[in-house]
C-alpha cells in the first residue's frame, strides 16, 4: 500500500497533465484526480502494509465478501492519519519538477548569452565532466558550469567533481549563476571568472562582486556572492572582460 485518496475522481482513460500543472509537457499522465490536502502518499520506508486481498487493476470493497479486508484497511488509514504530519515528511524535500524547470531556464539563458556573443555551444551535461556546456570561439573553449536559482540570493552548492574541475581549470572555467529563473522578465545571469590579480572568482560585468568560496564536507564547496573593494586601476583595466 503506497497511499490513498479521499473523495477522488477516477477516469476511464489516461489523461495528460493540465497546462497549469508542473508536469505539463513532461510526458506525465494520470487517471486519478483529487485535492492535494485529501491525498496521502506514504513515505517509501513506511510502505509495509500489505493489501489483505489479491487485486488485479482495481477492486471495490463494498460487498460482504470483502468486509474484513475493508475494515482492516480503514483501521490502518485511521491509525496512520493520527501520526503527526511532520513525521511523515522526509528531512529534505525537493520538488523535482520545479528543479527541472529551474535548470532548463538557466541553461537556456546561458546558451543564448554566449550564442549572442558569437560562441558555438556544446552540451556535455550527461558526460559528468564537472561542467555543463562548452563555449567555443576560434581557439578558445570555455567550460561553463550552470547553476539555476528560483530566488535572487546568489548562493550555490558545488559537487566534489565540479569544485575539483573548477580549481583545475581556472583559466577557462566559468561559473554561470542564473537567479529568478522561473520569471522570464526578472531572470538575471551572473558569470564568474577567476582573476589572478585579486585571486577571486569575480563577476565579469561587475568587478566589485566576487564569490566567497567555503569548502564543505557534504558538497565539497559552497559559493556565495559578496561585494569586494577594488582599486580604481583594476576597475579601469581593459582586460576585465568575457
Amino acid at each position: 500500500m503506497v497511499g490513498w485518496y479521499d473523495g477522488a475522481r477516477i477516469y476511464r482513460k489516461w489523461r495528460e497533465a493540465p497546462p497549469y500543472s508542473q508536469r505539463y509537457k513532461l510526458d506525465y499522465w494520470y487517471m486519478i484526480e483529487g485535492n492535494a490536502q485529501d491525498s496521502k502518499l506514504i513515505p517509501e520506508d513506511k510502505r509495509t502494509k500489505k493489501v489483505p486481498i489479491q487485486i488485479r487493476n482495481y477492486c471495490f470493497l463494498r460487498d460482504d465478501s470483502h468486509q474484513e479486508a475493508r475494515q482492516d484497511l480503514l483501521k490502518y488509514i485511521e491509525n496512520f492519519s493520527k501520526i503527526k504530519r511532520k513525521s511523515l515528511r522526509p528531512k529534505y524535500s525537493h520538488d523535482i519538477f520545479k528543479k527541472i524547470e529551474v535548470e532548463k531556464s538557466a541553461i537556456e539563458l546561458v546558451i543564448n548569452y554566449y550564442c549572442d556573443a558569437g560562441y558555438e555551444i556544446k552540451s556535455v551535461e550527461k558526460d559528468n565532466l564537472g561542467w555543463d556546456l562548452e563555449a567555443s570561439y576560434d581557439e578558445t573553449v570555455l567550460k561553463l558550469e550552470v547553476k539555476g536559482l528560483s530566488g535572487n540570493e546568489v548562493i550555490v552548492q558545488l559537487t566534489p567533481n565540479e569544485y575539483e574541475k573548477m580549481c583545475q581549470n581556472i583559466d577557462d572555467y566559468r561559473l554561470c549563476i542564473v537567479t529568478n529563473t522561473l520569471d522570464r522578465d526578472k531572470r538575471d545571469l551572473k558569470i564568474y571568472s577567476y582573476y589572478p590579480d585579486t585571486e577571486c572568482w569575480t563577476n565579469i560585468e561587475n568587478p566589485k562582486e566576487v564569490l566567497e568560496i567555503q569548502e564543505k564536507h557534504s558538497v565539497s564547496a559552497m559559493a556565495r556572492s559578496k561585494e569586494k573593494k577594488m582599486s580604481q586601476e583594476f576597475l579601469d583595466d581593459e582586460d576585465f572582460c568575457l
